[in-house]
Order: structure tokens, then sequence, then C-alpha cells
């Protein structure tokens, strides 16, 4: 399977050129993507971003609500094939 181009690949590579530019520092990464202005805005959009952006295609605005730590542990196991799905078995 193959997913959609990226909307802004300008942004990736001045993700990747600040990764190699940190000696791939991950944490520095992780650090700049969290404190950017997209990262940290408001789930609540105007009818101005809904007209203009009905899909959220370009991200105009975040999520609604964010998943617990589990919730993604157990995505990620369950993409891995990984997931038991057998309830209340040993962590």
């Amino acid at each position: 399977m193959q997913g959609a181009l990226p909307t802004h690949p300008e942004l990736l590579d001045l993700l990747a050129h600040r990764f190699m530019e940190s000696g791939w520092d991950f944490k520095a990464l992780v650090r700049l993507i969290v404190t950017s202005r997209t990262y940290l805005q408001d789930s609540e959009a105007t009818p101005d971003a809904r007209a203009h952006d009905p899909e959220n295609h370009l991200f105009s605005r975040g999520p609604a609500f964010r998943l617990s730590a589990e919730q993604i542990r157990d995505q990620a196991l369950r993409v891995a094939g990984q997931l038991d799905p057998v309830t209340g078995g040993p962590s």
C-alpha cells in the first residue's frame, strides 16, 4: 500500500535537514515538532477553516482528542500483528 503524497514536502525537507544538523538527535527533533505552532494548535475549527479545508488535509486544526499511551501501544502492537486479543491476560 502507498499513502498520499505529502502536502508539505518543504517541511519534510526542513525537518530532515535539522535532524541531520543536530547529529541525528531524536530528542531535539521531537522537541522541535512538539513546540511548533502547528502542533500546539487548538482543536476547535473556525467556519473559515472548515470551508477552506473540510477534511483537514492541510492539518489546519489539531485533533479533537489524543489517544492514551495504552491506546497507542495497543495500536502499534495490532499493526505489528503482535496484539493478543485475549482480555485480562498478563500485561
